[in-house]
């Protein structure tokens, strides 16, 4: 099955910026400190096209791929799930350490505030919560429901609901795709269903954990890809013209597509040197391959350097660079260590979990050819 190699490298640039992004939250940087800013607003950005990208790339699998419902669903959830799991152990056991360090800042920092209130929430509701995450819904619960339902354990692992509930139901969106009517049909439903989580219809949300917020986003990348085959035969201005009619309103939602559309444009075309030494040089794909992991484990890290170093701050600025470093390194060695010990395994019991279920399935399906040859 064909990849893209520069896909991969994309990831690995977006994973560090959400790096940066917490590791700006939790310095708590100055907003007239140079780029604190716009290091702060690219971490929901990077997110957001995260979110595009596994439009894109689902619908890649499901379309060149022969797997049946269930197969499918099951390669999907060993590819996240054994990660999630672990991590969001690791981050329910680190999130206390976290409070603690951020609480002995020379500083007030809203990180505090964030993580009394999910401590809060799980010493009210314990059962409750482990439920939604073992289920990977912990997204779609409102906020007036269970507070900080999303966020809870692992803040980053709240996007990994919305991916969840993205595969469940990508295999039915993509059939109904197959027709002019259903294509149109599913861009007015995600676009309606965005309108109504933005305007309060499902409840209040701390962040965009319920599919309906981000359709437009997956529709996007999905989109991109079933125009793939046409784009490739014409002007690659096209895709630019056909991410903007598909990307919703509002300057949040708008500058992830602008990314993808500049992306996307060289990714159809032919490729200047500089665009695959930034995405598809060695080095990038490496880490693009482990971004999964670096996306989920840095927040562990984080706590943990936090804790550890929260006694040596002097200001913003000094302790901004070194948790920063101190995070990326770290991250850096736990990812490699959760790709191999993990991710990887992972993915090899769900192909062949996945497999087994197809082999099944296919002899079931012939039995009563076989009951007839009997008879």
């Amino acid at each position: 099955m064909k990849r893209w190699s520069s896909i991969e490298g994309l990831r690995a640039w977006l994973a560090v910026t959400v790096i940066l992004h917490h590791c700006v939250q939790v310095a708590a940087l100055p907003a007239n400190f140079g780029w604190s800013s716009r290091l702060y607003q690219g971490g929901p950005i990077a997110v957001y096209v995260f979110i595009i990208i596994s439009g894109f790339v689902i619908t890649h699998l499901i379309r060149q791929g022969n797997d049946a419902y269930f197969p499918y669903l099951t390669r999907r959830f060993m590819r996240i799930y054994p990660l999630f799991c672990v991590t969001c152990v690791a981050g329910a056991l680190t999130q206390p350490l976290l409070l603690q360090g951020v609480s002995k800042l020379p500083w007030p920092s809203v990180t505090a505030l964030a993580a009394q209130t999910t401590i809060d929430s799980l010493d009210a509701h314990p059962f409750l919560h482990f439920i939604a995450h073992a289920t990977m819904m912990h997204g779609v619960i409102p906020d007036s429901l269970l507070p900080a339902s999303a966020v809870e354990y692992l803040g980053p692992a709240w996007s990994l609901s919305v991916e969840w509930q993205f595969y469940l139901i990508a295999p039915l969106a993509l059939l109904l795709a197959q027709r002019k009517s259903g294509a149109i049909g599913l861009i007015i439903v995600s676009w309606i269903g965005c309108y109504c989580f933005m305007h309060g219809k499902f409840g209040s949300y701390l962040v965009l954990s319920f599919l309906p917020a981000v359709a437009p986003y997956f529709a996007l990348g999905a989109f991109s890809r079933i125009a793939l085959p046409k784009i490739h035969a014409t002007n690659p201005a096209i895709v630019a013209a056909l991410c903007l009619s598909l990307a919703p309103l509002g300057e949040s939602f708008g500058v992830p597509v602008l990314i993808w559309i500049a992306f996307f444009v060289y990714l159809c075309g032919p490729r200047p040197a500089a665009f695959d030494a930034v995405f598809a040089s060695r080095l990038a794909t490496f880490w693009g391959e482990r971004s999964y992991s670096i996306y989920l484990t840095h927040g562990v890290v984080l706590n943990l350097v936090v804790y550890l170093t929260c006694g040596f701050a002097r200001s913003n600025v000094q302790y901004f660079i070194m948790i920063t470093m101190l995070t990326v390194v770290g991250t850096a060695i736990v990812s490699m260590i959760t790709y191999v010990v993990i991710e990887r395994p992972g993915m090899a019991l769900g192909s062949a979990m996945a497999s087994r279920i197809a082999r099944k399935s296919y002899s079931q399906s012939r039995e009563p050819d076989r009951n007839i040859a009997h008879a």
